[in-house]
């Protein structure tokens, strides 16, 4: 996990989860629902149609982190080769577009 960041502001308590030097996911803490305590919502987020179980929220940091690990490698798991192709083909387009700004 590394710190999110989004122009050039790094987030407080939001998290970007990395894998194999990509990014596939977010952890944050959902400070919008602070009536609810303290809540953190996960997702997965490449650039795949994600399934109803591919995003959560969780009580702490920690349990986020392990609710997410189980949902991605599920979720990887059922990836074809053709799926990580077009996962990384667009990541990697969006990379050099941001880069060219």
């Amino acid at each position: 996990m590394r710190r999110t960041v989004i122009g050039g502001d790094t987030l407080q308590d939001d998290y970007c989860v990395m894998s194999e030097g990509r990014a596939i996911g977010r952890i944050r803490l959902a400070t919008e629902r602070s009536w609810q305590g303290s809540v953190w919502v996960w997702m997965i987020n490449v650039p795949l149609p994600i399934p109803a179980w591919g995003n959560g929220d969780a009580g702490s940091l920690d349990e986020a982190k392990t609710r997410f690990r189980a949902v991605w490698e599920r979720f990887r798991a059922g990836l074809t080769e053709h799926d990580i192709q077009h996962w990384h083909h667009h990541q990697d387009a969006s990379a050099n577009r941001s880069s060219k700004r």
